[in-house]
């Protein structure tokens, strides 16, 4: 069922509202508990069989106070896994030595996804994002076998709230039935209820320091 447009905007008004309570108690955090439920997330999903089996899994380097997924990058790489890394299209467009001619070329609201290793060198965007460099080798998205979503807010259904430009709402659309979608966040990230729009995708499995819950969609 398509929301009328004062429907869309009250949704909106609550994703808004619910981004900065969200961000503000993720920034409170104490440092010490910050450390400790990183670590706690990442042995639940090294546990989980959906990451066992995974060849090529799809994260994002930590921005800010996100939980810092350099720690479980480092680990995934000890477990032999093979890392991709998004770069906004933005940022492709404006690193490009030539513009494209209209029509062609990676819209600037998709990801663009490499695979990475430890050499792999990385650069920081305009928006502040640790992102891989052009050089890297490209990978697509029916590639990947397991995806770590990062979020803002997430409830029981698998409802995710992102940092509103859609960039993963879109990839997920792309992935096969095969991949899982996981996200791994804080307590403090937990709530009772993301609003949701008919554009966001749910993830499968959710997991935070004290629970790994699987969605039933």
């Amino acid at each position: 069922m398509q929301l009328t447009t004062s429907g869309a905007n009250q949704i909106d008004a609550e994703k808004s509202a619910m981004r900065r309570t969200i961000g503000a108690a993720r920034e409170a955090m104490a440092a010490s508990v910050r450390a400790h439920q990183t670590c706690c997330c990442v042995d639940q999903l090294r546990a989980l069989p959906v990451y066992q089996s995974a060849e090529k899994i799809l994260c994002t380097m930590s921005f800010g106070s996100e939980l810092d997924t350099r720690v479980m990058i480092e680990q995934m790489r000890a477990d032999g896994k093979q890392v991709v890394l998004p770069r906004v299209a933005q940022s492709f467009a404006s690193s490009a030595s030539s513009a494209s001619s209209a029509g062609s070329g990676p819209a600037a609201t998709d990801l663009l996804l490499f695979l990475t290793g430890a050499n792999t060198p990385l650069e920081t965007s305009k928006r502040g994002l640790t992102e891989p460099t052009l050089a890297a080798q490209p990978v697509r998205p029916d590639e990947l076998d397991l995806v770590i979503v990062p979020g803002l807010a997430f409830d029981s259904q698998g409802n995710r709230l992102g940092y509103g430009r859609g960039y993963f709402d879109r990839l997920l659309k792309k992935l096969p039935a095969t991949s899982k979608c996981v996200a791994l966040c804080f307590d403090c990230q937990l709530v009772g209820r993301v609003p949701v729009s008919d554009r966001d995708e749910k993830i499968d499995i959710l997991i935070s320091a004290t629970a790994v819950r699987t969605i039933s969609k």
